[in-house]
């Protein structure tokens, strides 16, 4: 037998089809060898080694400076201290714990009205990008696989986008939080300790 693979116009051309000599020169196509199942292979590891780029980027927590207007109010996050402003507080931004939802800073400050600030989550950029290499991986499959049975257009970009995106979601770094808040704090009408009598 003897290696080789056909050109457009089925001639034989290199690796990937088999000629048996011993039967008048059959040739027979040998699926997942040479240039396509080597370039799919390539552009799967590449998936796998570029998902969770965001969560590798960005890490499990994102910072938001609070400040306030004027400065040297108390500040708690979801209840807990977290010093005066101006501060720099960590912000979990993963699916468990505070993450994928709001969370709640709370700014007082004698003389002054309480503040509340939802911070909320929202979608990351990073998720589009993901969006864009498991397509990408898809038109490498299809271009380039020799076995559409096993490495379908569709398969590879579906498993693609639920690896990289499953990462990032599951990381934190599919969603983004603002980086910082500063609300200007109103004057109480009557001064702390004080009211109608």
């Amino acid at each position: 037998m003897q290696a080789g693979r056909t050109d457009s116009r089925g001639v034989p051309d290199g690796p990937g089809v088999v000629t048996d000599e011993r039967h008048g020169g059959t040739e027979m196509a040998i699926h997942g060898t040479g240039r396509g199942r080597s370039l799919l292979v390539a552009a799967a590891v590449a998936a796998a080694v570029g998902s969770g780029c965001a969560t590798m980027n960005k890490g499990f927590e994102q910072r938001v400076s609070v400040a306030s207007d004027p400065p040297g109010a108390a500040v708690s996050v979801d209840g807990a201290p977290a010093g005066e402003t101006p501060v720099t507080v960590s912000l979990g931004n993963r699916w468990w714990g505070q993450g994928g939802r709001e969370a709640v800073i709370r700014l007082e400050k004698d003389g002054f009205r309480t503040s509340e600030i939802r911070v909320e989550p929202q979608v990351s950029s990073w998720v589009w990008g993901n969006l864009v290499l498991a397509a990408v991986s898809g038109a490498l499959a299809a271009a380039y696989s020799n076995d559409a049975r096993d490495w379908s257009p569709g398969k590879v970009a579906a498993g693609t986008l639920l690896w990289t995106v499953g990462v990032d979601l599951v990381g934190g770094a599919g969603f983004r939080l603002p980086g910082a808040v500063r609300p200007t704090l109103a004057p109480s009408r009557f001064p702390v300790g004080e009211g109608v009598r």
